[in-house]
């Protein structure tokens, strides 16, 4: 299935017609577009990531985050990408 989705996003369509509603937002799906290509975690661990980041943004939790194990950088892609959406500068 993952495979089957990842060819989707790649192509430009609505996952949602081929799988039913899934509880990703717009934000998320563009998301997903942009960084489907450059990594081999999986669309529901990306949207996870991606709202523990918007978790630690809000509420000003400091720290540092560390990504063991590239392979293309999609998931640091996605962190860049949503630090620059929420202006989280520091």
């Amino acid at each position: 299935m993952l495979k089957k989705i990842r060819r989707i996003l790649r192509k430009g369509r609505n996952v949602d017609q081929d799988y039913g509603t899934l509880d990703f937002t717009p934000e998320e799906w563009e998301d997903l577009r942009a960084v489907t290509p450059f990594t081999m975690t999986s669309p529901a661990r990306i949207v996870t990531l991606s709202r523990c980041l918007e978790h630690l943004i809000r509420y000003n939790i400091p720290g540092d985050i560390v990504e063991c194990g590239v392979w293309r950088g999609g998931s640091m892609m996605l962190v860049a990408r949503k630090f620059m959406r929420m202006n989280a500068t520091d």
